[in-house]
């Protein structure tokens, strides 16, 4: 089941996700990379979320995130080729990883919100191909002069 807060900004995920599967396309990545993958595709997340969303609760925000990332994993970290693992035992063991990876990410998201409280939702001020906008957004009527960076 998505939530509300995930389907309307489904396109603006699938962006992010389509820009991290673009840094992963050569496939030479460790596991260790993909977890700093994950962290920075949750950071964007984060962001989009936050900044975009105003009235919701922090679960809810939190509950978009994670079933962001849920998508993320199936679509850019799953297809990637676990060198060493057969194929037959792969599919167990991204689900293994998946799950992994979302109840670490369930824990650190609160880290990540607490960082961004304390330093600032937009530090560097990137425009341009650094920063991602989001042209399209279902309902303008919530003034999206705002970017959203790439982590």
């Amino acid at each position: 089941m998505s939530s509300e807060i995930y389907e309307d900004l489904k396109d603006y995920f699938a962006e992010i996700s389509d820009h991290y599967a673009d840094l992963v396309s050569d496939g030479k990545f460790s596991f260790g990379d993909v977890l700093l993958l994950v962290g920075k595709a949750s950071a964007s997340f984060i962001q989009l979320v936050e900044r975009f969303t105003e009235l919701e609760t922090g679960a809810d925000k939190k509950e978009a995130v994670l079933e962001a990332l849920g998508v993320f994993y199936d679509e850019v970290i799953a297809p990637m080729d676990l060198k060493a693992v057969p194929n037959l035992v792969e599919p167990i063991l991204d689900t293994a990883i998946k799950q992994l990876i979302l109840t670490i990410a369930s824990a650190g998201i609160d880290t990540i919100v607490t960082i961004f409280n304390k330093t600032g939702w937009n530090p560097l001020d990137l425009f341009g191909p650094q920063a991602y906008s989001a042209p399209y957004y279902p309902d303008p009527s919530k003034g999206l002069k705002k970017e959203i960076i790439f982590f």
